[in-house]
Parts: structure tokens; C-alpha cells; sequence
């Protein structure tokens, strides 16, 4: 059986498409495997303010009321105060996805404290999430339980 014989034009067609697949397939493979295979968001960056209230209930810390505080003071993405036993503590949430957010909470990680407005408060990073002027609370012990145990597993 004699095969055909093709011309320059089929032999270049030949030529482009086999050229053409040999650098899709690897594409698509990349494409695939990262997709099937990427890690699960870190940490409880994805979580909000109201997992974490919700949070402090569940552990028994009593928030009587919520009101928002400036983000921007502390350079964070979203800033509350939560009134626990008639006293306010600062809570923030870093967007740890920004290079400036996630090494402003891990220098307070580091530090342990954060200036505001130039003054220094001792401070306890969760994550993404701070905690600021806990220190004279009633319950301190249990709001700092219950800060540490807010873990992303649980939502």
C-alpha cells in the first residue's frame, strides 16, 4: 500500500499543528494539576468580625455591644471595638494577602504590642485578626482563651 504523498503545504500544516499541541498539552496539564492540587486558604484570613463574635459566645465572653474604629490607625482592613464587661477592646483584621498587612501582624506577632496614635498597647495576633486594650477587662483570661482557640476549622 503506497501512501500518498503530500504536498508542501499539508506537510506544513503537519508541521505548525504537531508544533501547536506539543506546547498545549503541557499548558493544560499545568492548568489541571495546579487547579486539583492547590493548597486550602491559610489561616482564618477568609473568616469576619462575626466569626469571631459569634466566637467569643460560644466560649462563654459576654459582648454587650459592637461598634466599628478606624481601620486605618493600625493599618488594618477592618477595625471593632467589642464592649465585654462594661469595658471596650480593639479588635482588627489584616488582610494577610497584602505584603504591608501580613508584615505589620507579623511584627506584632513578634513584638507583642502596637503603637496607636503613638501610643503603645500590648497587643495578641490570631491570624489575621489583633486584639488590643484586653489588658484591664474583667475577663482577660477568658477573652484571651477564647481569642487563641478562634481556629478556621471551626466554620
Amino acid at each position: 500500500m503506497l501512501k500518498p504523498k503530500l504536498n508542501i503545504a499539508d506537510e506544513f500544516m503537519k508541521k505548525k499543528l504537531s508544533f501547536l499541541f506539543s506546547l498545549t498539552f503541557p499548558a493544560l496539564s499545568v492548568l489541571f494539576f495546579t487547579g486539583c492540587f492547590s493548597t486550602p486558604k491559610q489561616g482564618n484570613n477568609h473568616l469576619e468580625m462575626g466569626d469571631l463574635l459569634n466566637h467569643f459566645e460560644r466560649c462563654g465572653v459576654v459582648v454587650d455591644e459592637v461598634r466599628s474604629l478606624r481601620p486605618d490607625v493600625p493599618k488594618a482592613s477592618e477595625g471593632m471595638a467589642f464592649r465585654i464587661k462594661g469595658r471596650d477592646i480593639g479588635v482588627y483584621k489584616y488582610d494577610i494577602n497584602k505584603k504591608k498587612q501580613k508584615a505589620k501582624v507579623e511584627k506584632i506577632k513578634e513584638e507583642h504590642f502596637v503603637y496607636l496614635c503613638g501610643l503603645k498597647y500590648p497587643a495578641i495576633a490570631n491570624g489575621s485578626f489583633i486584639i488590643i486594650d484586653y489588658n484591664g477587662n474583667k475577663d482577660k483570661k477568658k477573652i484571651i482563651e477564647a481569642f487563641k482557640s478562634f481556629k478556621p476549622q471551626q466554620y
